[in-house]
């Protein structure tokens, strides 16, 4: 059976950008009891500062046509929400030197846009199914603008939210954070608190969360550990991650750097997989002589993805070496600490990082030929390591927490051509009944990450729950795909994404 899948085309649309709104918290004395600097802990100092996590909602307008939620109110309960998250009305500063950066200026504010589209929101569905590839500039435009450049990251607002409305009364609600800040995990905790506190600002607890739900929104280990734990920790030799010398200082030269080449086009795509895709997936990927080992239909999908993907680069590279040259094939997927067997430390409502990304190399014979249960033997015992449950893991992270200069952290993984990175974001209630409700009942319609120009990265996907189709939940899985355009034509052309 073939796997359908929808290219990165869309028209920008008739959106127009209004006004934008600073935001601080409701209560200011919040701020004078936030640590200035606020540190950052060293699973979230891990990733790059540029890098947000970003993601669309998008709701029907309500029975009688108006938006399911109001651009003054949710003023309002993003105001309250910060009385939760202070941390996210400062500013970073960055440490280009160590690596350590921090937030302080708390109080100049979030960051509230607002959008118009002059078109119904059903313009943009296909058949009652709604895909962000069809939104206005493939979901780009209903994000606030965004700069990523080191000048703008220490002057812009660190959490944005962009309010945009469609001519029906439809609304998406554009939400972005930096990844440094927090993960997929703590980002749609972040979305759902905002919706609670939108909807309770009527009732007697007026921009209040349960105290069982409120975040814990301070780091683990962040600016933990006396002289004699850090050098203990230091002692320790994790898996996955090596220190580096200083690199040496380059000589001055007078002549000019030649141009750089111009970067190869990278596409994404859209991979809807049924629950009857999967099925058949997983049952290709179990062993036969080991019945009593099952693999999870995450495993069984990874395998069969990196496994399709790098036949298609093997096609390319042999015809087209000068343009694609396989360099390693090497697999990752972040895995969430906070589950109790990984790193008990962690509460369930923690909205820093809490994942640690984990790899292992797959030899290249077994992903060119192999039976599929090979490939997803490799990856199962990666992630069931030692090293990321209990006492290693939060040996890894004191390890990390102890480095006088994250920036000669290594991690161990080959990057390049050849290489697949994917993230389990099937796993959050996007549509259910922990989806994201400003209204009781009205959930949304699509909830997605768009390709942005730093997400197109070749070979890193995420797996999502199926899109809604006539107000039910899906079937099977929706997986975000990004590949260089040659590796996709190889796979149109060879039909490897069929079944």
């Amino acid at each position: 059976m073939s796997i359908s899948s929808s290219t990165f085309t869309s028209p920008l649309g008739p959106l127009r950008r209004g006004r934008h709104h600073i935001v601080n918290p409701q209560d200011p004395s919040v701020l004078s009891r936030t640590p200035t600097p606020f540190v950052l802990g060293p699973i979230d100092l891990l990733t790059l500062y540029f890098i947000p996590v970003a993601t669309v909602l998008i709701y029907e307008p309500s029975s009688d046509g108006t938006p399911p939620f109001s651009l003054d109110r949710l003023h309002t309960a993003i105001s309250y929400l910060l009385n939760y998250y202070p941390h996210l009305s400062g500013r970073f500063r960055i440490d280009t030197a160590a690596g350590k950066h921090v937030i302080d200026r708390h109080g100049t504010g979030a960051l509230l846009h607002e959008a118009t589209i002059d078109v119904p929101l059903s313009s943009y569905t296909k058949a009652g199914v709604y895909s962000i590839l069809d939104q206005p500039g493939a979901g780009n435009y209903l994000l606030a603008p965004y700069d990523s450049s080191l000048e703008a990251l220490g002057r812009d607002p660190i959490f944005t939210v962009q309010y945009t409305r469609y001519a029906c009364g439809g609304v998406a609600l554009g939400i972005r954070c930096p990844h440094i800040v927090t993960d997929a995990d703590g980002f749609f905790r972040l979305a759902g608190d905002l919706a609670r506190i939108y909807r309770g600002l009527d009732g007697a607890d007026k921009g209040k969360l349960p105290v069982s739900m409120e975040p814990c929104a301070k780091p683990y280990l962040a600016g933990w550990g006396d002289d004699e734990e850090l050098e203990e920790a230091r002692r320790y030799r994790p898996k996955d991650f090596h220190i580096v010398d200083p690199p040496a200082p380059e000589p001055a030269s007078t002549e000019p750097a030649p141009p750089a080449a111009p970067p190869l086009p990278v596409l994404g795509r859209e991979l809807p997989f049924s629950s009857a895709d999967l099925a058949e997936i997983k049952c290709r990927a179990s062993d036969p002589d080991s019945p009593d080992k099952p693999i999870s239909s995450f495993v069984a999908l990874c395998a069969w993805l990196h496994q399709q993907i790098y036949k298609a680069r093997l096609i390319l590279e042999a015809k087209s070496p000068s343009i694609h040259k396989i360099v390693t094939t090497d697999f990752l997927s972040p895995l969430n600490l906070r589950a109790a067997n990984r790193l008990p430390a962690l509460p369930p409502n923690y909205f820093p990082n809490g994942v640690l990304t984990h790899y292992t190399t797959v030899p290249p014979t077994d992903l060119a030929s192999a039976p599929l249960h090979r490939i997803a033997g490799h990856l199962q015992a990666m992630m069931t390591t030692q090293a990321v449950v209990g006492v290693e893991a939060e040996r890894t992270v004191k390890w990390l927490a102890a480095q006088l200069n994250l920036n000669l952290v290594t991690f161990g993984m080959k990057f390049g051509q050849g290489s697949c990175m994917i993230s389990a974001w099937n796993k959050f209630d996007m549509y259910g009944e922990g989806a994201a409700q400003f209204k009781e009942g009205e959930k949304p319609v699509l909830v997605s990450p768009p390709f942005t120009p730093i997400s197109l990265m070749d070979g890193l996907a995420y797996v999502l729950p199926p899109h809604p189709r006539g107000g039910k939940e899906g079937d099977g899985v929706v997986v975000y795909l990004s590949l260089l355009e040659a590796v996709w034509d190889v796979i149109e052309k060879e039909g490897l994404f069929g079944l």
